[in-house]
């Protein structure tokens, strides 16, 4: 079990879950070889949910980058997760759901979602 769901859910009672996935970040990370030794492992930086993409974004979509394009990861989580939200609270599924634990449903802003997403995101990683 999730260690932030311990205690949470409670047993013996049916659950759904929601998962909100970024499967095409902007965000780009590096690999740099650290030694001159063959066997030692390169550095690796995911730089999970940092965009630096400025002169890329100016180039593709003709605008000049501001803060939301260096957020864009996350802006897409957030409005992800209150996708998600909108789902959940509509019928006939907002029926079958009782209460909303986590996220706990007064995270409502994007400053709480966002603590939210960057106290509990994970990395699902495929080689396919």
């Amino acid at each position: 079990m999730n260690p932030t769901l311990a205690g949470v859910t409670p047993t013996g009672q049916s659950h759904i879950t929601m998962a909100v996935a970024l499967l095409h970040p902007w965000s780009r990370g590096s690999v740099h070889i650290n030694s001159t030794v063959g066997t030692d492992s390169p550095v690796i930086d995911p730089h999970y949910l940092e965009n630096s993409m400025g002169p890329l974004f100016y180039i593709l979509y003709g605008v000049i980058p501001n803060m939301f394009t260096y957020m864009l990861d996350m802006q897409i989580l957030v409005q992800g997760l209150k996708f998600a939200k909108t789902i959940a609270n509509t019928e006939p599924l907002k029926s079958a759901i009782a209460s909303q634990l986590i996220p706990a449903a007064s995270v409502v802003t994007d400053d709480q979602i966002i603590t939210y997403i960057k106290a509990s995101m994970t990395v699902s990683l495929s080689t396919f």
